[in-house]
């Protein structure tokens, strides 16, 4: 026998399309399944429990992300000059350009995650009105509160607020408030730096409140921000005081 004849003989005529046989088609597999449809139910459920036990342990978070860059000047022949002025009484490092001390470098990773600046952030206001602070966002935000209320050191049975004065703060508030700052720094705050070469920063913060996480990340870098002005002004304050300290020692001398 040829090739070509073998080729006729094979040659296969293609069905035309009918809905009827489709429709029997699927209702077999439909017979089929039901078949299995206990195991089928016991499946969904088995799955079902398991995702809601997964959403439970896995409760959903919101991520804030700031990126910040700390410019570090340098100060050439500042040394010579905060020596030369050191000598006459006179403290010019902070004037000089260059960044030192806990503003220097790598430095800033660990002064964003600090407990005084944790602190400071915790206990700034929520709102104009003043009394209700971020760190009690935070209680509420992962229900603490109710708990604290069975705390056998909370006698009185009272809800744990935690204004921003601390000088009234009791062992109890100082303690809760301790423990939110270290699960913040340890779990829920991470401090980067993309590019080693660069002196860009990230800041990012991973909590159950969208709106806390974002509070959080601008009011961290706000108390970063006053504290690095405070230590770069800090010298310069030191010597006006001392030349105000002379002009009335000079003027007392004249009179």
């Amino acid at each position: 026998m040829s090739v070509a004849e073998n080729d006729k003989r094979y040659i296969t005529v293609e069905e035309d399309f009918s809905f009827a046989k489709m429709i029997s088609a699927r209702k077999k597999d439909l017979n089929y399944l039901w078949k299995f449809k206990i195991r089928i139910l016991i499946i969904g459920l088995i799955g079902g429990a398991l995702g809601a036990v997964m959403a439970y342990l896995w409760p959903v978070t919101y991520t804030a992300k700031l990126t910040f860059v700390v410019e570090e000047g340098k100060s050439g022949g500042g040394g010579l000059l905060s020596s030369l002025a050191g000598q006459m009484g006179f403290d010019i490092g902070g004037l000089t350009g260059g960044t030192s001390g806990v503003l220097a470098g790598d430095n800033v990773l660990q002064l964003l995650t600090s407990q005084k600046m944790l602190k400071q952030t915790l206990l700034t206001p929520l709102d104009s009105g003043g009394k209700y602070t971020l760190a009690d966002k935070y209680a509420d935000a992962y229900k603490l509160k109710a708990d604290w209320k069975d705390l056998k050191t909370n006698v009185k049975k009272e809800t744990i607020m935690f204004p921003p004065d601390t000088r009234n703060y009791s062992r109890l508030q100082d303690s809760l408030l301790h423990e939110m700052i270290r699960k913040l720094a340890e779990k829920e705050l991470s401090v980067s730096k993309p590019d080693k070469k660069l002196g860009f920063f990230a800041l990012t913060a991973t909590l159950k409140n969208e709106e806390l996480a974002s509070l959080i990340c601008t009011r961290l870098i706000d108390e970063a921000t006053r504290f690095y002005i405070e230590t770069k002004t800090k010298r310069l304050r030191t010597n006006v005081n001392r030349f105000q300290s002379r002009a009335d020692s000079i003027g007392r001398l004249l009179n």
